[in-house]
């Protein structure tokens, strides 16, 4: 029997908001699959037919594409300037002067190029498919190819220094140069789905993501891969850590997960929709902007707290509904509430009248302990009524909002 919790808070006032991951326009309907971001203010997303640009946040977004033809599968900028982006059918473009005008620099090789990256304005990669890797020492004047040593199609490169980087790709493929891309060698992933994005925190620890929800992590450099739990079965198209312990991955049908515990728990974040998430660029513990299919483009400002945190990995033996602390408060608080068994959990707000005005969380939830952050910064001084509901369990208490 499926059990289901809502959490009621009676709130004074507010237009509904759903998440704390908000929708903005980019003023397209077509998929985008990169991000990247120089500051919190100025970055750019591209993907089918365009290069969108923005300096305020999000708020506005300018298309610097040079046509309607190409298929942008991924951007590197290296400062607010200087920038390439690599695609379908060859497609390898670069600017500098901070994507006003692009000009083109293809290599000999026809192929889709799935994933670039630059460590300095001169010295770059790209992957893609057929195995195929090629470097440049030029900006991207020429380039070269590396020696085969897979034929598997690789999504994603990474380099945490000028001569240590990964790429992955199908199959579970990993391969892992320690002499700026002369050579690679193949690393045991110990999986054989397809890995969709590489990411490394320090020259140790980095983390894998694909199909089925899989979710790797190696703390020697690749020379082992373990498999995270994440309770998801969805392919998970993107990976990045802010910090050895707090990362996010997105994924298909509106998939976002955060960890603050290097990976041995992830648990989602509402708000992604129903589109698959391709690109993502996590600022700081609080600001990240995402991309995906039909011109998705999400950002948060919170870290897209907003949502229920496993706290222990203790399972409860009964539900529970604690008070909330700090109370009084301003103008964030935490509420904590206990689940014995795994079920559907709902967490909505409402106001005074009973209109609802956000919805927490919306998802299935293992047995556990959890904490929902409510912010209540836009709300008005003022008592709020929470409530913990289940079918055969119901409990309220008050908390006070002081400004």
């Amino acid at each position: 029997m499926k059990t289901v919790i809502t959490l009621i808070i009676f709130s004074l006032f507010l237009n509904p908001v759903y998440s704390q991951w908000i929708l903005l326009n980019g003023g397209t309907t077509n998929y985008l699959y990169s991000v990247n971001f120089m500051d919190i203010n100025t970055g750019w997303i591209s993907g089918q037919n365009k290069i969108l640009k923005t300096t305020n946040s999000g708020n506005n977004w300018i298309n610097q594409s040079p046509d309607n033809s190409i298929y942008v599968r991924a951007a590197f900028f290296i400062n607010q300037y200087t920038g390439w982006i690599s695609g379908s059918a060859n497609l390898i473009l670069k600017t500098t002067n901070s994507g006003a005008s692009w000009i083109g620099g293809y290599n000999n090789y026809t192929i889709n190029w799935h994933a670039i990256y630059f460590i300095n304005v001169l010295t770059g990669y790209m992957v893609g498919s057929h195995g195929r890797v090629t470097r440049t020492t030029n900006g991207g004047g020429t380039w070269s190819q590396s020696a085969y040593v897979v034929n598997d199609y690789l999504y994603s490169v990474f380099f945490i220094s000028a001569n240590t980087g990964w790429a992955a790709g199908d199959t579970g493929s990993i391969i892992k140069t320690t002499n700026g891309g002369v050579n690679w060698s193949i690393q045991n992933s110990n999986v054989s789905v397809n890995l969709r994005e590489i990411f490394f925190i320090d020259n140790n620890t980095g983390w894998a993501v694909g199909e089925s929800g899989y979710i790797l992590k190696t703390i020697n450099s690749g020379n082992n891969w373990n498999l995270q739990n994440t309770y998801v079965t969805l392919t998970l198209n993107c990976i990045d850590f802010i910090n050895s312990q707090t990362g996010w991955a997105t994924g298909d049908t509106g998939l976002i997960l955060k960890t603050t515990n290097s990976g041995n728990n992830w648990y989602q974040q509402p708000g992604g929709g129903s589109n698959v998430l391709m690109g993502m660029d996590i600022i700081n513990s609080s600001v990240g902007y995402i991309s995906g299919f039909n011109g998705i483009i999400l950002k948060t400002t919170n870290g897209g707290e907003i949502g229920i945190k496993p706290i222990s990995e203790n399972i409860p033996t009964e539900f529970k509904l604690n008070q909330n602390y700090p109370n009084p408060f301003n103008p964030a608080t935490n509420i904590e509430f206990d689940i014995p068994k795994s079920s559907y959990v709902k967490l909505n707000v409402y106001d005074i009248l009973g209109k609802e005005i956000t919805v927490l969380v919306d998802e299935f939830v293992r047995a556990g302990r959890y904490k929902v952050t409510l912010n209540a910064e836009k709300f008005t001084t003022g008592i709020y009524i929470y409530k913990l509901a289940t079918e055969n369990f119901i409990q309220t208490k008050k908390m006070i909002l002081l400004k």
